[in-house]
Formats: C-alpha cells, structure tokens, sequence
C-alpha cells in the first residue's frame, strides 16, 4: 500500500530504523536520485555520505515520548549538491515498532531564487545605505518603517530607536502642518519635492532637512511614503549668514563716522551715505549724480583726479592722503580720503571712497606743536629750577618762566607761611606792593585756592566779591595751587586787563609750572632740612645722658622739620614712657604698657614700623594729651636694626597734617636718635665694665689673701654679685655631680629653704652638662630661656602645649626679686648656670646666677669676665680636697708606720703570688707552643696506623673474632688520639668565627639529636625560639655538647638535665642544670685549667676549649655547683658580638687569661 501510494510522487519517501539507522523502504523516487540498491544500507552514508550518524539526525526528538510530533528541516546533499525540505515523522511498521518516516521535495530551484533574491536586496540595501542623504520609508499609519545609516549620522540617533515609531515626533512643532499635509499628498499617490522641514537631532538642536517624498507602492498599492532628505542646515546658515551681512554692511555704512562716497568710472557719484550729505550740506539728491570733483577745492583737484586715473589704469598710486573739500555753504574742511577700487556685478569699476572730516584734528595739532614749543621752552626753566641754591632765586625762576616763556603780563607767586598767604614775589606790575592774605579769611581768589587746592579762572573779576585790587585796572584772573600731593605749598597768579583772557591751554601750562615749583621747593625745603638733621645728629653723638639727647632731639623736630606738637618716647622694661615733650600747655605724664591696646606710639613700639594716622578721632588706640584739639598723629619708631629704643611722636591739630616727606625725615631723624642712644649706652656700659673689671682685679687679689675656702668661697659669690647678678650660689660637687655643700650670695633665708628643698640630684646635672644641652651653650656657661618649649618640657616638666603664661602659675621656684618693669627680656624661670672645671678637665662643682641687676639675658661679652670666676672657683674648691686629702693622706701614713712591717710581709706574699701566676701563664703558653708542634707531628703517624687498620680490616678474614677485636680497638684508640690531638690544636691555635643567625632552642634541639642521652637521664629543654643571635654555631654546639655530655657523666645513676635560655639587654643566658653528685671547692678552682681532669680518660682541655669558644663571641661560662645536689653551668652570649673594623670575621689570639671565670659554690 505504502508502495502505491509513494512511487506516484516527484518527492524522495523513505523510512529508516531509528535504531540501527537502517534504510527499510525507499520509493521510485528515491532509487532514481540514490541508486536501486539502498534498502538495507545506512541511512547516513547513503543520504549524506557520512561514516558516523549525522549530528542533527531527528531520531532523539522523534522517539523520546511523544511520537506524534512532525520535524521540518533544510538540507544540502553533498552528493548531488541539491537542496532538499526533509519532513520527518515516527509512525508504526509492522512488528509494532515504530520507524521514522520522511518526504524530500527538491527545493534547489527556490533556493537559487533565495539566493539571487539576497544578492538583489544586498545590492539595493548598499546602496541606500551609502547614500549621501537620509532615506527613509513611513507606514500609512505614519510610523517609521526603514532608516539608513545617514540618519544616524546627521541626528545622532540610532536607528533602532525610531524604527516603528511615529515619525512627528522628531519634526518641530511648527513645521508639523506641512509635514502632515506632504504625508497625505503621498498616500494619495502624489509626489512632492523640494519642501523644507525642521527635524530634532538627538541633542536636542534642529536641523534644516530638504525633503522630496513620493507614494510608496507594494503589488499595485499605496502602503505609505518613501523620502530622501538632504541636510542643508549649513546653507541655511550662511544664507542668514549673508542676509545679516548686508544688512550689517548697510548698517555700518550709514552709520559711519565717515562720509562714504561711491564713484563710477567718469567720476560720477552713484551712492552717499548720510555722512556724505552733512560733510558736503547737500542733500543726497543734490549729490548723487554729480561729478565728485565738483566738490574738491581749486588747489587739490589736479592732485584727486591724477590718482584717481592712475588707480583707473591699475597704476600704482597713494591709497590715503588729504585735500580740501568745499561746503554747500563755502566753507572748505580738511578731509582724510581712502580709496579703494571694486568692480560690480557687470564687471564695471568702482572707487569706494571713504573721507574722514580732519579740521577740528588739523587745528589741535597746530595748537598742539605750539603747546610742545611751549613745553619745551618750559623744561629749560625746570630744569633751572632744581638747581637754585636758595628760595629767592628759585622764586625769580618761577617769574621768569610766567613772564618770558609763558607770556603772562602780570604774575605773581604766594607761599603759605602758617595760617596766612603772602606775595614773595611778583612781575608786571607798576607798583611794588606786599599782600598778606588769612588763609581763613573772605579777601583774595589766591586763599579760595590754597583752601581748595584747585584751579580757579575768574573770567570778569569785578563780578567777585573776593577780589583784591590792585589798581592796574585788571578784568580777569586766572590761580593754580602749588601742590605736592595733598599738601598745598603756595599759589600761582596770572592777572590781564581783558575779559576772558585765559584758556584751558594757559591753566595746563601753569598747572605744569606749579607742579615743577612743588617739586623744586620740597627738594630744596629737604635738603636744608637734611642738612640742618646732619648738624643736630653731631650733637646728638655728643650728648652726656638721655635727657640732653632728648632736648636736642625736640629741638630738631621743632625748629628745623617745624612741627609744633612733638614728643620723645623711650621702651624701659614692659612700657613705653614719655621721656620728652614739647608744644602742649600741660606737660602729661605717660607710662604706657607695651602689650596693651592703648596707645598710637604703643602700636609703633610694638610693630616696630611707622604709624600715620590722618583723623585721632577715628582711632580707637588714641590716647588725649590733656587737650581735645589735636587732630591727627604721626609716630615712627626709635630702631637699632630690629630693636625698638622708643619712638618719636609729632601731633596737629588739622586733619591729615602729615604726609610721606614728614615721615621719610622724622625717619632719618629717629635713626640718628637710635645710633645716639645706643653709643650713649655703650659708653655707659664701657663705663660699668671697667668700674666691674676694676672690682674683680680687687676681688682677685682679695681671694689670694683668704686661706680658707668657704671664705674665698663667698668672695667670688660676692664679686660676681657686684658684677651684676642679684643672687649667687656656688655648690661643692662629688664624683656624681651630687651637691655637699652650697656657698651663696644675696639669698634670703626663705630662699635658702626653698633651694634646698628644691635642690636637683646629680645625674640632672650630668644631662644638663651634656651634649642635649650643648646648644645652650654660652663659652663655660649655659643658659636656658624658659620661652624655649623645649627647655619648658625637659627641665621644668610642664605639659606639652601648656601656654608659658599658665604653666609659670603651677612651677613652684624661688621667687624672683626682679619687678615687671626691671625685666626687659629676662624671664624669672630662666637659668644661667656653669660648672666648676678644674684644669684637668674634672667637676667639682656648679656655679649658679639669678636676676641680673640689668633684667637683660646674658650675652657672651657679659659673660666672658665671669668665665675667671670659675677657674678661681675650682682651683679653690681643687687645692681645698687636695689639702683635705693630704691631711687623710698624713693620717694614713701615720697609721701604717706602726705596721710597716706587716704590710712589707704581705705585700712580700702577694709579690710571690703574682710571681707564681706570671710562671704559670708562661707554662701554660709553652704548654700551647708544644700543643700545636706535638699535634703536628702526631697526626702523621697516626694517619698510617689509621690507613694501616684500615688495609688489614678489609684484607684479613672477618671469621677470626679475636683479630676483629683487635682491629676494632686500634681504631678506637686512634680516634681518641685523634680527639686529643684535635683538642690540643683547638687550645693553641687563633680563633675564627664565622657568624651565622640562629637562636637558643634551634641550638639545643640540634644538639640533642646528636648527643647520646642515656634512658635514666631526662632532659628538659626550655630553652626559648627568641631571640635570634649571630654566633658561630658548629662552636658554640661543640660547648653545648661537652656540657651536655659531662652533666650525663655526672649522673651515672640517672637524674634530670635542664636546659633554659633567657634575654638579659643585649645578651642571651643558657644555662644547663644536672641534678648529678656536684663538684669540690678544689675541683672548681682548678676547672678552667688546662690538662686538669677527674675523669681516669682525657686530657682536661674541654672545658678550657668551651671558655675560649665562648669568650671568643665576646661572652663569659661560669658554674655553680654544690656537692651532692648538683651543678649548673650558666652560658652568656651577645645577642649580635663586635665583629672587627673592616670586615665581618672576629679574631682571638690564643691562651687568653683564665682569671675572669666566674665560679660560685
């Protein structure tokens, strides 16, 4: 039936055995494409030509559960390389089982239609996308349906993201109307091109796209819109672009300062611009039109219309020059012209001329080079001007320059000379007149001027009330203040007989003038100035007190920089104290603390800089002088490099009185003042220190008078008292820096409780003398400031970041005596302080000072009279122990005359000991010289017995027992041997060490495991894992194991061995402790000795080897032992030991001394 129903198709039918992939029925088909003989044969190779079932068989999805289910694939035979649609489905064969059955139908003709169909739409889908323009397809429903990669490009939106969506989104609302009405135009099958829309780009900005739509057809309909849009956002740019432009051109050009003028080739004028009319008074109908030259005066024109032809002929030619054009009204104007040749759009030539109206700058440069003749002329009478000797002839320079440079008939010049202004010199006038006018007063436009510092031109003078006549008939004035900055100095006065005589030209140049007089008066004012400071200064240097300096110094303000209100402050202590005053009716009295907020000078002292202050009244620092009319104040400090003397005070009763001048010589003055009082100071020094050094030759030679040593004691506490220290202790010293005995000068009895009380221990004093302290140093002394923080936390023990004004409240000290004021840069904490040196270099005691008379900290210069002092101080507290000693000496010597015999004998004997020791060093030294020959020569014959026994061992039979016996013998002996000899070089040889880290416990335990512990011994190691050390460890396990070895041997019956380590500083204690039968009194005096032993074998150098092993490392061996409890052997080793200079090796030469072992019982 299957038969039947398949051989009739033009489809391959098959079924196939899904277990053993057995072909069991094939149709016509399918012999005719396979071949006729495929029954029976694998399904695989026949269909695919595969040894191996293929990977995407259907057998598993087929015959898992359900069976019902129908497979659809496409494959490729590689036989015949067609295409075939296979249709696999299980169903029942007979035998109740199921197969699976399948349909080909060839589909290689649709597969190629496929393929080109691809390659056509690959081709197309290129092509849109490379497009240099966004195309685009839209829906009927107007959603986005095709994008290429253009508009990704130009929006910066993906496409994916707008794909099946609405494209009126991205249109701008306003475009939306025609977008809309394009969209229905194309879906009712009308194209539509060249309309612009805007469209939003993922940013957020709008692009200008230029659309072309037509309908877009599928099978015969319209199924929505196919666009191409091209991007012309930058065409409409510039377009707006251009628009702008010419509308900025027109703009510009109309509204040019210059007049415009465009000429054709025949010298018409076709364009003016509104300029152009007002320059010419045409209107610009009368204008255009008309030839150009119609306008240029007679004298320019040949000049204008040769260039212009030349410019026409495309010669060169000046592009920019000037001529005269004439008015509608006949004026002519002076133009600047500018030409610049263009042709049009017909490609005719064009002049555009641009001409700028110059008369007004033509007139100002003519006044100008008049003004700089002037000006020039003007200079050379400046110059003049600051090379007057004197104010007379700088006064007649000044005239000069106002009559015969400046032009004037009639000048005059007024100086200031306190509260009035008066005529010092004048020019013009027929009659010698003086005119003194009050500066507060109504008369005079010269006064209105000094008061107001500004210019002031009175064009008809009879119409001001202020004016003074002068009978010349004058009409006008014209007065320009002398100014040096703030400060007016005088006036200068021009007079005419016309009305309106003078201009802004005459104002400037006298305004100039004034300004070159300021000048040259203040110069010429200083320098007189200066010189008469240079003459006060040599007075000042030869003052005898302060009260003189301060006399001179007032009369130096007053008198020569001419201030009327003047005082002298000085720095005494804490305060500033007026020293001097002059000009107020009441002298006050002022004592002002430095640290307070009181005080303008106070402000100057502290800062140490210059102090002006225009208005008092606004400074809360001002302090009243006993009168509420002083206005303003100028202080500048007394200095001597960065140290503040005082400072000096000038006061005035108008406002802003001072300026820099006042403060740059007030300045000078005050420096002079500085050099003046310092001089003075040292001469008074000089003084004080020859009358102390005066008193310390006295004192000298008084102290080698008095034998007694507290007596000469207390002459120097008292000279170095007199030399300027209110309080002196000398303390008497032992080898510990631990006072005995104290000396001291100008304390009280509570202070001599309280410095007891107080009194440091010696080892402070060491510190304080060593090299943490050296930087303290003054030559022999030391001094220590107690604003020091360092100096505040190490001696006085005050609490890191405890304020020194708090921690002074909590110290308990000897009070000073010292008041606030005498303290000038003394601290009562601080301490001076000095040890007693004899000339051997030892302390025998301290030399303490306090409150210096001066309230000053001490300097080197102040100190270095006192460093004979100490000297004195020391021999005498030296030659004072020397006698003491002497006298115990004397006592001693006394007391063993009556046993000088006695002391012969034992000493006698303790010569005879040390004789004996000496003999036994030397033998033990033999003993090491022939240890090292004999073992030399030893080791030879030993070797040949060695190899001997050797030889016979291996050569004679092993079956003969007592010749075994006997071989085994001689090798044990020759080992022994070995050992002794061994044992004999180690003793007389040099020791190397050859360092390497380990630590106590890794030592033990390595010992142990080679040691032989007999079963009724127990070991206990307690020795530690730290810490680590550098030794030499085959060594120092060689000790470890004879000391092992010899505390077994010394429990023959069993016992308990100890092993334990500990740190001690910078060294490691192992000790080993047996509980054997202990040792002698005998046996532990003579243990370190070589060739002593209590053992019937050895030769007695193990012990003495380990001693040299371990003081080797720089360590010691010591024993305690106590007879029938036990013995305990104690090892010490540095935790790192000195290596030698220059290298890592430690030598020790032989047979060191023995007698520094250690032994207790």
């Amino acid at each position: 039936m299957l038969r039947l129903l398949t051989d009739g198709i033009d489809e391959v039918v098959y079924v196939v055995d899904p277990e053993n992939y057995e072909i069991l029925f094939v149709n016509k088909k399918a012999k005719r494409v396979f071949g006729a003989k495929i029954v029976g044969e694998k399904c695989y190779r026949i269909f695919h030509g595969r040894r191996n079932p293929c990977p995407f068989c259907t057998n598993k999805q087929l015959f898992r559960k359900e069976t019902e289910r129908t497979y659809i694939r496409e494959l490729q035979n590689k036989k015949n390389k067609k295409w075939y649609k296979c249709t696999d489905k299980a169903i029942e064969w007979p035998g109740k089982k199921h197969v699976r059955f399948g349909i080909a139908t060839d589909i290689t003709d649709h597969k190629k239609l496929e393929e080109a169909l691809q390659k056509s739409e690959g081709r197309y889908r290129k092509l849109i996308e490379t497009a240099p323009v966004v195309i685009y397809t839209l829906s009927s429903d107007g959603t986005i349906a095709s994008l290429n990669s253009k508009f990704e490009e130009l929006t910066g939106w993906t496409c994916q993201e707008w794909l099946g969506k609405s494209f009126m989104p991205l249109i701008h609302p306003d475009d939306l109307p025609l977008a809309m009405e394009t969209f229905q135009k194309a879906l009712q099958g009308e194209a539509v091109s060249s309309y612009e829309l805007r469209i939003r780009s993922k940013s957020g900005e709008y692009l200008v796209g230029e659309f072309t739509s037509i309908p877009l057809i599928e099978d015969g309909k319209i199924v929505g819109e196919f666009g191409v849009v091209q991007d012309i956002t930058e065409r409409k740019r510039i377009e707006s672009a251009l628009r702008e432009g010419e509308e900025l051109f027109r703009s510009v050009v109309e509204n040019s300062h210059d007049a415009i003028v465009i000429i054709d080739d025949n010298f018409q004028i076709v364009y003016a611009n509104d300029e152009a009319t007002r320059l010419s008074g045409y209107l610009r109908e009368e204008i255009i039109g008309q030839d150009f030259r119609r306008y240029i005066s007679e004298k320019d024109k040949a000049v204008v219309e040769s260039r212009y032809v030349c410019r026409q002929k495309g010669e060169t030619a000046p592009s920019q020059y000037e001529f005269k054009i004439v008015r509608k009204n006949g004026e002519e104007r002076d133009v600047e012209v500018k030409v610049k040749i263009i042709k049009d759009s017909h490609g005719k030539v064009r002049s555009i001329v641009h001409l700028r109206d110059i008369t007004e700058r033509k007139k100002m440069e003519n006044e100008r080079k008049r003004f700089e003749e002037q000006l020039s002329a003007l200079n050379i009478y400046v110059q003049n001007l600051n090379m007057a000797k004197n104010m007379k002839e700088l006064y007649e320079l000044t005239l000069d320059a106002m009559e015969k440079t400046l032009g004037f008939e009639y000048a005059s010049l007024l100086m200031i000379d306190g509260k009035m202004l008066c005529m010092v010199g004048y020019r013009g006038y027929s009659k010698s007149f003086s005119i003194k006018l009050p500066l507060d007063g109504d008369k005079g436009v010269t006064t209105r001027v000094a008061r107001s510092g500004k210019p002031i031109f009175v064009p008809d003078v009879r119409k001001d009330k202020a004016y003074v006549e002068g009978g010349e008939g004058i009409c006008s004035e014209l007065a320009v203040p002398i100014k040096l900055g703030k400060k007016i100095l005088g006036v200068l006065n021009v007079e005419s007989k016309k009305i309106e005589a003078f201009n802004e030209q005459d104002r400037k140049f006298l305004k100039i003038l004034a300004s070159h007089v300021a000048i040259a008066i203040s110069n010429l004012k200083r320098q007189e100035k200066l010189s008469a400071l240079n003459a006060y200064a040599r007075s000042l240097n030869k003052a005898e007190n302060l009260e003189e300096i301060c006399t001179i110094t007032l009369d130096a303000m007053e008198k020569v920089l001419g201030f009327k209100f003047v005082d002298v402050f000085l720095v005494e202590g804490k305060k500033l104290r007026l020293a001097a005053t002059r000009g107020l009716m009441k002298e006050p009295i002022f004592n002002l603390p430095l640290d307070g907020q009181k005080g303008i000078t106070v402000r100057a002292a502290r800062t140490g800089r210059a102090v002006l202050v225009p208005d008092v009244r606004k400074d809360k620092a001002y302090v009243e002088a006993g009168t509420e009319d002083m206005l303003s104040e100028l202080v500048v400090p007394i200095k001597l490099r960065n140290k503040v003397l005082g400072v000096l005070n000038v006061e005035s009763d108008r406002l802003a009185a001072f300026e820099e001048e006042d403060e740059g010589l007030l300045d000078l003055l005050a420096s002079h003042i500085a050099i003046a009082i310092s001089n003075l100071r040292r001469r008074e020094q000089l003084r004080s220190l020859s009358k102390k050094l005066e008193n310390l030759m006295k004192n000298s030679t008084k102290i080698m008078h008095i034998t007694g040593m507290h007596k000469r004691l207390e002459v120097i506490a008292k000279a170095i008292q007199k030399f300027g220290w209110r309080r002196v202790v000398i303390s008497l010293t032992d080898e510990n820096l631990d006072r005995r005995e104290i000396v001291t000068a100008g304390l009280t009895a509570e202070d001599r409780r309280l410095l007891m009380k107080r009194i440091a221990p010696g080892h402070v004093w060491q510190e304080r003398l060593g090299p943490k302290f050296e930087k303290y140093r003054i030559g022999e002394f030391y001094y220590l400031s107690w604003n020091d923080p360092w100096i505040r936390g190490h001696v006085f023990n005050v609490p890191p970041g405890t304020p020194p004004d708090v921690a002074v409240t909590i110290m308990s000290a000897v009070p000073s005596r010292l008041s606030e004021e005498e303290m000038v840069d003394w601290h009562p904490q601080d301490m001076v302080y000095a040890p007693l040196r004899t000339p051997t270099g030892r302390i025998v005691g301290l030399l303490t000072m306090d409150d210096p008379i001066d309230g000053r900290k001490p300097t080197r210069e102040s100190l270095v009279p006192l460093e004979l002092f100490l000297h004195q101080a020391a021999i005498t507290i030296e030659n004072a122990q020397l006698i003491e000693s002497l006298k115990e000496a004397r006592k001693q010597l006394e007391a063993y005359a009556g046993q000088l015999e006695q002391k012969v004998e034992e000493r006698t004997r303790e010569l005879k000991k040390s004789q004996e020791q000496l003999l036994k060093a030397q033998r033990f030294a033999v003993i090491g010289e022939l240890a090292g020959m004999v073992g030399h020569d030893l080791r030879n014959p030993l070797t040949s017995i060695a190899g001997a026994q050797y030889y016979l061992k291996k050569r004679l039979s092993s079956e003969n027992d007592k010749i075994k016996e006997m071989l085994e013998l001689i090798e044990k002996n020759i080992t022994y041997s070995n050992k002794i000899i061994n044992d004999l070089l180690d003793y007389s040889r040099e020791i190397e060490l050859e360092a390497a880290e380990s630590t106590p416990r890794t030592l033990v335990k390595e010992v142990l495991s080679i040691v032989d512990v007999p079963a009724n011994v127990q070991v206990k190691n307690f020795a530690r894992q730290k810490p680590k050390m550098e030794v030499d460890t085959e060594k120092v396990k060689r000790v470890f194991i004879n000391l092992i070895k010899n505390a077994i041997e010394a429990m023959p019956k069993g016992g308990v061995l100890t092993i334990k380590s500990r740190k001690v500083k910078d060294k490691v204690e192992i000790t080993f402790s047996d509980t054997g039968t202990g040792m002698s009194k005998e046996t532990l005096r003579k243990l370190w000795t070589p060739l002593f032993t209590t053992k019937a074998k050895g030769m007695g150098f193990g012990l003495p080897i380990c001693k040299r092993f371990v003081e080797a490392h720089g360590g010691c061996i010591s024993v305690e032992s106590t007879r029938g409890k036990g013995t305990t052997f104690t090892v010490t080793l540095p935790i790192k030991p000195k290596m030698k200079e220059g290298g890592e090796k430690l030598w020790v030469k032989p047979l060191e001394s023995s007698l520094s072992t250690m032994t207790r019982t």
